[in-house]
């Protein structure tokens, strides 16, 4: 049996980050002087979106950035775990990178009909909540890669690229509907070759 870990198209990429904890805040500009006892990094005990929530719950700084965000997770688990967690810190600001684990995940494939639902869920809760949201398009995968490690069967009558395209067309879709920001990291990846 796989691991999420290895069936994260990501795993191996962020073994090179080390401790994920390291990204859990990050402060712009300078603390208010009641808030230096809080400047140093926040190190959660357990690295789960749970422990990063409640790592920045005391923090005094008014801005901080918090990346509730883990590999292999997919849009049904952001919205079951991840958004409860991001409502009750209260954005200003949230951006949103999901969906590759529902398109290119062979254990953990999703239609594309749940892809949107989820994905719509969780854009309108967050917006319901105050907050702006940003949607990122997903990054080009090599399929060469890619299937290497995922059956090219259990991807159906489209190919992992393909899969990716329609779930950017729904993320787009969905940023429009929706009044979101997008920004197209697709064709940034792309681009850079």
């Amino acid at each position: 049996r796989e691991s999420a870990e290895e069936l994260s198209s990501y795993a191996p990429l962020m073994r090179g980050f080390g401790e994920t904890e390291q990204f859990a805040r990050i402060a712009f500009g300078a603390p208010p002087p009641e808030a230096k006892k809080n400047a140093a990094a926040v190190k959660p005990e357990k690295d789960t979106p749970a422990a990063a929530a409640a790592a920045v719950q005391d923090a005094a700084a008014p801005e901080r950035v918090v990346n509730l965000g883990r590999g292999g997770y997919t849009t049904a688990n952001i919205r079951k775990e991840t958004l409860p967690l991001a409502l009750r810190l209260k954005p200003a600001l949230t951006i949103v990178l999901a969906g590759t684990n529902d398109m290119l995940n062979t254990g953990k494939l999703a239609t594309f009909e749940q892809f949107e639902s989820h994905l719509r869920f969780i854009v309108g809760e967050l917006r319901k909540n105050g907050s702006q949201v940003v949607l990122n398009t997903l990054p080009p995968c090599s399929e060469k890669l890619l299937l290497a490690r995922h059956a090219r069967e259990k991807f159906g009558d489209q190919s992992p690229g393909a899969r990716i395209e329609r779930a950017n067309e729904i993320i787009r879709n969905i940023a429009a509907d929706t009044g979101s920001g997008l920004y197209d990291l697709h064709a940034l990846i792309a681009a850079s070759g």
